[in-house]
């Protein structure tokens, strides 16, 4: 819709620039008033329809209307020129309140479409690793994004938040001075999955307490690992199943697991 609104203000640049250059008290050109008349009609037939299907609601759009008719009017006859600049400044007026009342509805259908856990992780996440609630946030974003292709990029946000707060709560130093700390096969820093362990356990949790957290990060890790594989094997059916939506969703909903433990946010 942001893209619909800056075409109107272009449209509206243009005909202020032309006003402008007129020397006589009325508009006389056929030209720049069928230019009027196009720009009318193209809002009611085509431009107005994107804005409304991002307000859903009429009763924001009427005063645009109202102006948008009163220019179509002027367009009609001879109007003079002053009151022409006067309706483009109220229609570029109305056009700025329905981009600011838009974005307040972005943000409140953002928040009600977080649980409360979800709100909860952010809001803590801000507070002691602001790097890893970007990355959350950014997945969470994107999973609100109706017009989004792929769902790479989201799951690795989700995958790099959860890195950056096991990073911060647990450092490679720290896990490789525990006692029987082993590197995993092949690999030479502790694991996502080692970490949440470490930590968890550090707070004196039973193996059945951690163990849900504990398989939400491997599942993780697996999918993470069969999504780098995939870009490297671009005939692999890999590419496409872990680039849908649901796929997102499930490791969202795996990190979001895994957070709530490591942060102890219990709703």
């Amino acid at each position: 819709m942001i893209s619909c609104l800056d075409k109107m203000r272009k449209s509206l640049n243009t005909i202020d620039f032309r006003l402008k250059r007129i020397k006589a008290s009325q508009v006389n050109s056929s030209q720049d008033r069928n230019n009027i008349k196009h720009f009318v009609r193209s809002y009611f037939y085509d431009l107005r329809r994107e804005i409304y299907n991002a307000i859903k609601n009429d009763n924001e759009l009427k005063s645009l209307d109202e102006s948008m008719h009163e220019l179509l009017r002027y367009a009609q006859r001879r109007t003079s020129v002053n009151r022409y600049k006067t309706m483009v400044g109220i229609c570029r007026r109305e056009l700025n309140i329905i981009e600011s009342k838009a974005l307040q509805l972005v943000i409140s259908n953002y928040n009600n479409s977080l649980g409360q856990k979800e709100r909860n992780i952010l809001e803590t996440l801000r507070q002691i690793n602001p790097v890893a609630a970007i990355c959350y946030e950014q997945g969470l974003n994107d999973l609100l994004d109706p017009n989004r292709k792929s769902w790479r990029g989201t799951i690795v946000e989700f995958r790099e938040g959860l890195r950056e707060i096991l990073d911060y709560l647990a450092p490679d130093q720290e896990i490789i001075k525990a006692p029987e700390f082993k590197y995993e096969t092949g690999l030479k820093r502790p694991t996502m999955r080692q970490k949440t362990i470490f930590i968890l356990r550090s707070r004196g949790l039973k193996k059945s307490q951690s163990e849900p957290a504990e398989k939400a990060v491997q599942a993780i890790e697996e999918a993470i690992g069969s999504l780098v594989r995939s870009v490297y094997d671009k005939a692999s059916t890999g590419v496409h199943s872990l680039s849908n939506k649901e796929e997102a969703l499930r490791v969202k909903d795996w990190v979001t697991v895994v957070l709530a433990e490591l942060l102890e946010v219990k709703r």
